[in-house]
């Protein structure tokens, strides 16, 4: 199930987005690698290459560490304008696994991404919506067509349709209460 959140629009808030769009902050190529095994409707669904800014990065036993890793000097900034968030909507958050901005461009053909899920251990997300492009999100029955300062958390598998004219940058953090 999908729940909307309220967007405070802190002085904090903006900060964080003027950031993204300066041209000097590093958007790093990133290309989604799945599992082979995993099995998908290739005529549906496309595996997409994007670019990100890694902020906190997931546990993964693959990597050799078992607990999140900061990865960027950012970090602080993009949890403090989240708690300000959580707080303002009185939902309460444990600990974060991983916080990274993600930046797809439009694409032509298959419009929609592979269903996921962001990890293999139970946890929550929460979706930043920071530009007005579009692309809505899927989870499970639920559906969301995303506006400019939208907010919203799940937990489940998930997928976006990918932006029809401009690059779709979000916020992605996934966490437990």
């Amino acid at each position: 199930m999908i729940k909307r959140l309220a967007n405070p629009k802190t002085e904090l808030y903006r900060q964080c987005k003027e950031l993204i769009v300066d041209e000097d902050f590093p958007w790093y190529f990133t290309r989604r690698t799945l599992s082979p095994d995993l099995q998908y409707d290739r005529s549906k669904y496309r595996e997409i290459s994007f670019l990100a800014h890694s902020l906190l990065v997931r546990p993964h036993s693959s990597t050799g560490h078992r607990y999140p890793i900061q990865q960027s000097e950012y970090l602080e900034h993009y949890e403090k304008m989240l708690m300000e968030i959580f707080d303002f909507n009185e939902e309460k958050v444990g600990c974060f696994f991983r916080l990274c901005l993600n930046l797809v461009y439009p694409s032509d053909g298959i419009q929609l991404t592979i269903p996921h899920q962001d990890h293999f251990y139970p946890h929550k997300n929460v979706l930043v919506y920071l530009t007005n492009s579009g692309g809505v999100t899927y989870c499970e029955d639920d559906v969301h067509d995303p506006r400019e300062d939208d907010v919203i958390i799940f937990e489940g598998e998930h997928y976006h349709q990918l932006p029809e004219k401009d690059a779709r940058i979000v916020l992605v953090a996934t966490y437990t209460s």
